[in-house]
């Protein structure tokens, strides 16, 4: 309705006309924000769906981002839906990323049916053929509640669908299968579903978090698309194979020839081809023929004709380098839409919308009669000064914000100037009266200023861009990186408490109960058998490269000697932390305790909700802030995790209290970076903000200097600047030092004596582990945000042979959607040769060498070129920083990568897939021939490297481990290679524990359970043998009926009705945490019945036991001092007639 107010009702039914099929429009104004008003009431004018067509990605994105924050599908709007293109290629061999694919498909199946939706598009997709509606149509198939499924069948056709067979759902196009269990993730839903079965009726359906893999509610009906709109069969790629006869000559020396690796070679044979389904399908047609109902909508439609030019000459390029190399690919005429056929269908949109007039279009001009209005960003006296005077020329302007934060400064400010304004509701009418100021609920990139008419002014125009805002989040899985052994492999080493390192050889079933045995190795050919039970005793070795590891010798002294002397080590540190810890308890600093109306404001300001752990966090610092004891609080947290929000909220709780803020940051990259992201989150509120670093000229900076010691700059952001004699606070209250690691000695010993009788919060990027955190609860005051932004896609990882080809095309699909790519290579030797080469490769491309050799000014400014997307492509060594966030860069090729550690890989990979754009990496290796048997392993575990999978979880955890060794010190990383990770940590929890003086109660004596019962995890029930073993370890350290019960309802949850081994399995567990706390170490079954024999400490009142037994006749003793227990003849089992005995010695 408003709308329609701010465009003027001619040219809202004009838009009508042409949408219902009346003459043509193009729609023209300079303003972004018209343009898109227009077509906001174009697509609302009539019913069903638009494909509104863009020149890129990264247009096609914008313009779904703005759309989104305009429709409003719950009062009727048609909802925006994005159809990226494919970005295979089947000539260079990249595959398309699996959530490309499952984008395509939800946005096909839409379209085919024809649904209220505004499908936005780049032109390139407009090249790839589609099936056609009534194939669409009949895509997948229903499940409900109380319906009949054919299991096999079911799999059959998911297979046949494009679902990958998984262990476990992790991401759209899974599915896995279980018993009468059958997890699936189709891609137009939000989280996977889990089928359960009772023979072939549906017995529940129920979405499940794919990070936990527990149920988050219940459904009565699930539709399945297919993952792939046109997957390939078995007999298609057959045909595939003969025409890749180039690809597969190279693809063939380097496999192995091996039936396990089938899949991955098909996989590697077959990249790229999904982009063009004709090469196996006959029964496609063009996009714009499936799309032949919808409205039509071109932005931009001369650039986008050039786009469309530029990604057809791209193909005919890759198809001459496809051919040259033997592949027998077709040319782009026999396998895509030609050019021409798109470009005539798109001179027939109904509407076309551009920045200038087309008058040779052939359509109706339409003049908007908009432009951009002024930007004030944070000026907010000019700005007040502009709303007076446009207001008393009787011109109405509304000002929108997209929160209620937001709402109430701008209320404040205008209050403040003597300006009411009326509060509208977003939907209208608004009906100004002249000269009248309106506050709308809206979210808009930019405003807009209509001739003669109102002014809309957009929070960026007011006070700044935002910082890219973060997608929403989800929890990583719990414990995602602890030590659970589902990642333990044959080879593997572990340790086992008592006897030290072992090498892990497989899992054992007894023949006669069942239960399953870890088979340990040890020097000297010993073999430990270890029952599932006593799996609290074994830990997987973390902490050290394994191959450098040795065994320990059953029954020798070299591990308990071990053990002394980290015991030793552990004693001392923890002594140190508790001493200093005690030293910073007595330090004083001004309390702020925050309150104000302003600080409400600036916390509701922020455009998205706190996630779990931001929030503790942010609790904890405010505590400590106001607290007459100085904070001293190490806030830890991946890049991109939401560090800096809570940082923000330190900073602006004590300038509101009169007091200044230090920024303390390593490099000039991050104070540029800090700098732009403290000004644009505190805009709306006079606070002055300024940086010291190289780049500040001289005068600027004696100014800064002068005006921080008279108290006139707020927050101070530099580099170690900071630190010099010339710079004097006039009222510090905060220092926060971000990525404190990376200082010298002299810098932090001048850290040391700025931060006296102040407050002072450290930001690592370094991730802690969970359960050293736990451990120096006391000793170290530390904050942990470990929840990821939810919606980051998983980085589609390729691993191949070096291609100059294959990197050319890379780099360009990334420009090509608008990023940024890393190019690391490992050595500075060569690097400027390597740039030179890349150059010759993509000469369009801006391309710059990074590398530690260079002076330390040229190598600040080529980061922020990079930084301020100037640079497109940064060939640089391992340098890369690590609290850089730069969500623009979402391509990275690692060369030689097999001269990388799996942890190193983690986290040059973790530079990109930082936002919610799909981020590719490639790794490229030698030919397999030219490798070591040693690297080749390295090699087959890149494979393997990808999200959630074991190598990723392993390499993550060892960067966990690394940041505790530059925590706790590096003379602790020996220690902590010396006996694993969590047997250091052990120690260190045990002993931090006695120095604080609480008590430590005897570890229980092991209990072991013979029944002759079986009580075990079956292979039907979970074939994997490391979900079995995650789930016997936490069984073992469990210690509360509450945690045994939990644990039975999520294996429940996960994998189906538990058969009665399971059953048993867990009932034992409840017998063996009952007897511990009796003192007794065993429950046998005899000739007469239980047998419950107690260890040294038994911890029942042994008179009344002698009571007990003179009184009860079916309780006795052996001569070897068992109590026993004949059950009665009603005793269901035997586990049942142990819980009776239990009870009744309890009593």
């Amino acid at each position: 309705m408003w709308i329609a107010e701010l465009l003027g009702h001619d040219v809202v039914r004009r838009l009508a006309r042409a949408a219902g099929g009346g003459p043509r429009v193009h729609a023209a104004s300079l303003s972004r924000t018209a343009r898109l008003l227009a077509l906001v009431e174009a697509v609302r004018s009539r019913r069903g769906p638009t494909l509104l067509v863009a020149a890129d990605d990264a247009g096609a994105r914008s313009l779904t981002r703005a759309l989104e924050g305009l429709l409003d599908p719950v009062r009727g709007d048609p909802a925006p839906v994005r159809l990226p293109a494919l970005e295979a290629d089947p000539y260079r061999g990249i595959p398309s990323h699996p959530a490309v694919a499952a984008q395509r498909v939800a946005a096909l199946d839409a379209l085919a049916w024809g649904a209220s939706v505004v499908i936005v598009v780049p032109v390139a997709a407009f090249l790839t053929p589609v099936p056609g509606r009534e194939e669409i149509r009949k895509w997948g198939g229903q499940i409900a509640r109380g319906g009949r499924v054919d299991l096999p069948r079911l799999a059959r056709e998911v297979v046949e669908a494009g679902y990958r067979v998984a262990d476990v759902v992790v991401a759209p196009g899974d599915f896995a299968r279980r018993g009468g269990l059958f997890d699936i993730w189709p891609p137009q839903e939000e989280a996977p579903v889990r089928v359960e079965l009772l023979g072939d009726i549906v017995e529940s359906l129920r979405r499940f978090d794919p990070a936990t893999q527990r149920t988050t509610g219940r459904i009565d009906r699930v539709r399945w698309l297919p993952a792939r709109e046109a997957p390939i069969a078995p007999d298609q790629a057959e045909r595939l194979l003969d025409r890749l006869v180039g690809r597969a000559r190279e693809v063939l020396a380097e496999a192995p020839a091996t039936r396990e690796g089938l899949p991955r070679l098909v996989d590697q044979l077959l990249a790229g081809v999904e982009g063009a389904p004709a090469l196996y399908r006959e029964d496609l047609v063009p996009l714009h023929r499936l799309a032949e109902e919808a409205l039509l909508a071109v932005w931009e439609p001369e650039e986008t004709l050039a786009r469309l030019r530029s990604t057809w000459e791209d193909l005919e390029a890759a198809h001459r380098e496809s051919a040259e190399g033997g592949d027998a690919v077709p040319p782009p005429r026999r396998l895509f839409v030609p050019p021409e056929a798109v470009a005539s269908r798109l001179e027939t949109a109904q509407v076309t919308i551009g920045e200038l007039p087309c008058p040779a279009s052939g359509r109706e001009p339409l003049d908007l009669r908009a432009r951009p209005p002024v930007r004030f960003e944070g000026r907010l006296d000019a700005l007040e000064e502009e709303l007076r005077r446009r207001t008393g020329e009787g011109r109405p302007v509304i000002l929108a914000a997209r929160n209620r934060g937001r709402r109430m400064r701008l209320q404040e400010i205008l209050e403040g100037a003597g300006l009411a304004a009326r509060e509208v509701d977003r939907e209208g009418p608004w009906s100004p009266e002249p000269g009248e100021l309106l506050l709308a609920d809206l979210r808009l990139d930019e405003g807009v200023e209509f001739a003669g008419g109102a002014t809309l002014l957009a929070e960026p125009d007011l006070f700044g861009a935002d910082p890219p805002a973060p997608p929403p989040r989800r929890r990583r899985g719990g414990g995602a990186f602890v030590s659970d052994l589902r990642d333990l492999k044959p080879g593997d080493r572990v340790v086992h408490v008592d006897h030290g390192v072992g090498r892990y050889a497989g899992l054992e079933r007894h023949p006669g109960s069942g239960e399953e045995m870890l088979v340990l190795e040890y020097a000297g050919g010993d073999r430990l058998y270890v029952p599932v039970s006593r799996l609290d005793l074994i830990q997987k070795y973390s902490g050290g490269d394994h191959a450098l590891v040795p065994l320990d010798r059953l029954g020798g002294t070299g591990w308990e000697r071990r053990r002394r002397h980290v015991r030793r080590a552990v004693q001392e540190m923890a002594k140190d932390l508790l001493d200093l810890y005690a030293r910073r308890m007595t330090v004083r600093a001004r309390p702020f305790r925050g309150g104000t109306r302003w600080q409400e404001e600036f916390e509701q300001a922020f455009p998205h909700e706190l996630t779990p752990d931001q929030r503790a966090a942010w609790e904890e610092i405010r505590r400590d802030l106001a607290s007459e004891r100085a904070m001293d609080r190490l806030l830890c947290g991946d890049v991109g995790y939401g560090k800096t929000e809570v940082a923000l909220r330190a900073a602006f709780q004590v300038v509101q209290e009169g007091y200044q803020v230090a920024v303390l940051v390593p490099t000039t990259v991050l104070a540029v970076q800090h700098l732009a992201t403290f000004r644009a989150r505190m805009a709306a509120w006079p606070v002055r903000i300024e940086a010291l670093s190289r780049l500040t000229s001289t005068a600027e900076a004696r100014r800064i200097i002068a005006d921080t010691a008279e108290g006139r700059v707020d927050i101070l952001i530099g580099t170690h600047r900071l630190l010099s004699g010339d710079v004097r606070f006039k009222r510090l209250g905060l220092l926060i030092v971000d990525e404190e690691q990376r200082f010298g000695v002299r810098q932090k010993e001048k850290i040391k004596r700025l931060s006296l009788g102040v407050h002072v919060l450290a930001m690592s990027a370094t991730p802690i582990p969970r359960t050293l955190q736990m451990s120096l609860a006391g000793v170290r005051d530390l904050s942990v945000i470990e929840t990821p932004p939810r919606n980051r896609h998983a980085i589609q990882t390729l691993v191949s042979p070096w291609s100059p080809t294959l990197a050319a095309a890379a780099i360009r699909n990334e420009l090509r959607r608008g990023g940024q790519v890393f190019f690391v290579h490992p050595r500075v030797e060569g690097i400027e040769r390597v740039a030179s080469r890349l150059e010759e490769l993509v000469p369009e491309a801006v391309i710059r060498c990074a590398h530690g050799r260079m002076g330390e000014r040229e190598l600040e400014r080529t980061m922020l070129s990079f930084v301020r997307g100037e640079t497109q492509v940064l060939v640089a060594t391992t340098i890369i920083e690590n609290g850089l966030d730069i969500p623009r860069a979402n391509t990275i090729l690692i060369d030689q990568a097999h001269r990388f550690g799996l942890a190193q890989l983690y986290q040059m990979r973790g530079r990109v897939g930082r936002s919610d754009r799909r981020a590719y990496a490639y790794l490229f290796v030698p030919a397999r021939r030219e490798l070591t048997p040693e690297a080749r392993r390295r090699l087959a575990a890149l494979v393997e490297f990808t999200e959630l999978g074991a190598g990723f979880r392993i390499a993550a955890l060892d960067l966990e481990i690394r940041g505790a060794g530059e925590l706790l010190g590096a003379r602790q990383s020996g220690h902590i290679a010396a006996v694993g990770f969590e047997m250091y940590v052990q120690m260190l929890e045990a002993e931090v524990r006695r120095l604080k003086g609480e008590p430590q109660p005897p570890a229980p004596e092991p209990v072991t359970v013979n029944l002759g019962v079986p009580a075990y995890l079956p292979e039907d029930y979970i074939p994997d043998s490391g979900q079995r073993l995650a789930v016997y370890k936490r069984l073992s350290v469990a210690e509360s009926e509450r945690e045994i019960e939990e644990l039975r309802k999520e294996v429940e949850d996960r994998f189906g009705r538990c058969p009665q081994p399971v059953i048993d399995l867990f009932r034992v567990a409840q017998l063996r945490l009952e007897a511990a706390r009796q003192g007794a170490v065993s429950i046998d079954w005899s000739r007469d019945g239980v047998a419950v024999r107690f260890g040294s400490r038994p911890r029942i009142d042994t008179r009344r036991l002698v009571q007990l037994l003179q009184r009860d006749r079916s309780l006795g003793i052996t001569p070897g001092g068992a109590v026993t227990f004949r059950p009665p003849a009603q005793a269901p089992d035997r586990l049942e007639a142990a819980r009776m005995a239990l009870e009744k010695l309890a009593s």
